[in-house]
């Protein structure tokens, strides 16, 4: 597994909203971890990305809305086609709903009776859906999707906890405990889409 906190995977200059600056360590991260690849030579490669990613510009300034999701689904593609041209079958995960007007866990203390209330629709969850230019009627050779968004949203809502879990750390990052209790589900999913 090769993660970078608020780095995505696809090759695309980015903003980091902490720092107020181009993330170059990012970039410098991505670089080693496509070398590593290519090294290795695996026969798949599963992609997490979040699209909430603020993409640059040839001037380092940052793109936004419609033409911001346009640039990183460009850089998607061009990184897709890098990793299926190497060898490599591409799984793309949907990225996890983001609780944007609430804090969960804030939430979920303040209603210890109700924790149901803290929920967000699915229009204020998913900004658009990840990956950004592969769905699942894409016809790509080797690439692939596996989407998970029924185990936190149902009826046009997206949970914070369920019967048994809390289900994000966060607005948006899930507990270690529900990610563990899904490891059936997600292995279930990716086998069916590869074919194994």
């Amino acid at each position: 597994s090769r993660t970078k906190s608020a780095c995505a995977s696809i090759g695309i200059r980015s903003w980091h909203s902490k720092w107020k600056r181009e993330y170059f360590e990012c970039a410098e991260w991505r670089n080693k971890v496509m070398a590593e690849i290519e090294a290795i030579n695996p026969d798949l490669v599963i992609l997490a990305n979040s699209s909430r990613h603020a993409p640059l510009d040839e001037n380092g300034e940052r793109v936004l809305g419609g033409a911001g999701l346009s640039k990183l689904a460009d850089a998607e593609q061009r990184t897709i086609k890098k990793l299926v041209d190497s060898g490599a079958e591409v799984v793309l995960m949907r990225e996890t709903p983001w609780h944007t007007k609430f804090d969960p866990f804030d939430c979920v203390v303040a209603n210890p009776a109700n924790p149901e209330a803290c929920k967000s629709s699915l229009e204020d969850a998913f900004t658009k859906d990840s990956p950004w230019s592969v769905d699942e009627n894409s016809n790509q050779p080797g690439v692939y999707l596996v989407d998970m968004t029924d185990q936190f949203c149902m009826d046009g809502y997206c949970y914070v906890v369920n019967d048994k879990y809390m289900l994000v750390r966060d607005r948006h990052h899930i507990t270690p405990s529900y990610a563990e209790s899904l490891s059936g589900v997600l292995s279930e999913r990716l086998f069916k889409v590869l074919g194994w």
